[in-house]
């Protein structure tokens, strides 16, 4: 079993240049820094969390949510998290935040029962709170390092309406560079010393800005503007360090497989616990973390700068996502392991739709699952296991959309679902010893061409495999039986 850790996911391409790069390929340093490029994807809200939220942005250790009255942030501390809502003083309180640029990435919650999946969800470059302010818009936007918010100042109209407050907040300061900094019981955050400046003839002219602090204890803040044309738009451009992942959220993200289709574009799939399923709609703290385990896949655009897709498949207990393919037509394979039983797992066509057992303390089923081209839904979904655990580590899939799975069970063959072979009898012993297992799902995902073992007297795991254009399978793992009871033929090596 893999270990969950701490870590962020992170997506790379490796190549080798020689003389004569090919044509159209982009060079190794413009991929190492495109990938670095992702931008925050303000995500919008249907149903994952409260009707207030319109969009949110999942950080490392920072959530944002935006609604009519101001952005919530959720932050994660080592031991308990805490929240700090961004009020809008004195501003209209009708506006509706909107997204703007529209991205080609959606994000899908496959979670429990098909009727509860959230698929497609929208994610856009921008939030704009129009008017916010006589006069004045609120623009956030960011790259993955780092979320910048903008007032722009229409002609005529007044900066000083401006003011801010941070609640929940222990404690909000001018630093002396002139940042802003905002004190919790789980760490700071700071924005940057703000600027501010003006288009005149094409050119960006500066004009002097800093922080005003006051009211509510400190808590309330706004921005001293210099002197400027008033009959030219005004740019107020702070930035706050809110870090994202390649792919990542508030928990801990771990990547497992990945594989690339012929374009370039490349899929990934891992477990995260990033995934809250409630909103701290009050400023104070926060110290339950809501959100499961998840298996997760995501698709990254061939030049490495935006998220395709990214969803999550999951129940209410353990998923995870060990491995993952694609076809001709961009539809991904994915395979791994769950605890989660029907109840919530998002089944979904076969090739099994019933959870079949495991250990009472550990009931794992391996599952099968293909992804849709547009990752917006889940053409089938399905176990593979038996009356006790079974893990599943690799998957390919042939021309025919055959998907071909190995991975290792401690099932008998009196409930694990064998079928014409390569060995229909069990061959561990009773003290668990697993057996490696090999099997090939049908294009439909209703059932199983072939499973069978592949296993001797002691312990085996598959972890690998392959298909070629015949069909035949090639697998790969490890084994402590000997060749007393291990189906050794041919070789390499018979010992």
């Amino acid at each position: 079993m893999k270990r969950i850790g701490s870590v962020v996911v992170w997506v790379a391409l490796l190549a080798t240049v020689t003389s004569g790069q090919a044509a159209g390929s982009a060079p190794p340093a413009l991929l190492k820094t495109s990938f670095g490029k992702l931008p925050i994807y303000f995500i919008e809200n249907r149903g994952i969390y409260p009707d207030e939220v319109t969009y949110y942005v999942q950080g490392v250790n920072k959530t944002l949510f935006f609604t009519k009255d101001g952005v919530t942030f959720r932050l994660k501390g080592k031991d308990r998290g805490w929240v700090v809502k961004l009020e809008f003083v004195g501003a209209n309180p009708e506006v509706e935040p909107r997204g703007e640029d529209r991205q080609q990435a959606v994000f899908s919650y496959f979670k429990g029962p098909e009727k509860d999946w959230k698929a497609g969800l929208g994610t856009f470059c921008k939030v704009v709170y129009e008017d916010l302010w006589p006069g004045i818009d609120l623009v956030y936007r960011g790259t993955a390092n780092q979320l910048k918010y903008e007032f722009v100042v229409k002609p005529g109209s007044d900066p000083g309406k401006i003011r801010l407050r941070y609640r929940g907040a222990m404690r909000v300061a001018v630093t002396e560079s002139g940042g802003l900094r905002v004190e919790t019981p789980v760490g700071c955050f700071e924005d940057t010393s703000p600027v501010a400046w003006q288009k005149v003839g094409g050119d960006r002219v500066h004009v002097d800005m800093a922080f005003t602090s006051a009211g509510e204890g400190g808590h309330e803040f706004g921005f001293r503007v210099g002197e400027y044309d008033c009959a030219r738009p005004l740019i107020l451009d702070p930035v706050i360090f809110v870090y994202c992942g390649y792919i990542g959220g508030t928990d801990r993200d771990e990547a497992f497989d990945i594989a690339v289709d012929a374009s370039g574009s490349v899929y990934v799939t891992g477990v995260t616990a990033s995934v809250g399923t409630s909103f701290p709609v009050r400023a104070g703290p926060y110290t339950t973390n809501k959100g499961n385990i998840d298996a997760f896949v995501a698709k990254v655009n061939a030049a490495g700068t935006s998220l395709v897709y990214c969803g999550f498949i999951g129940g209410t207990m353990l998923d995870v996502g060990e491995a993952i393919a694609v076809d001709a037509s961009g539809n991904a394979y994915v395979a791994g392991w769950t605890t989660s039983n029907q109840a919530t797992f998002p089944v979904n066509v076969g090739p099994d739709l019933s959870h079949n057992g495991g250990l009472v303390a550990f009931p794992v089923d391996a599952f099968v699952a293909k992804v849709n081209a547009l990752g917006t839904g889940l053409d089938y979904c399905g176990f593979i296991g038996g009356a006790n655990i079974d893990f599943c580590r690799g998957i390919a899939v042939d021309l025919a959309g055959n998907a071909y799975v190995i991975g290792d069970t401690r099932s008998f063959e009196t409930s694990f679902p064998v079928t014409v072979g390569p060995d229909l009898t069990y061959n561990g012993s009773a003290n668990g010893d697993d057996d490696a297992f090999v099997a090939k799902v049908n294009p439909a995902g209703t059932g199983l061409v072939y499973c069978g073992y592949i296993g001797g007297r002691f312990e085996e795991e598959g972890h690998g495999i392959a298909v070629d254009a015949a069909g035949n399978a090639y697998v790969t793992g490890y084994t402590r039986s000997d060749e007393q009871t291990f189906p050794v033929k041919v070789g390499p090596d018979l010992t």
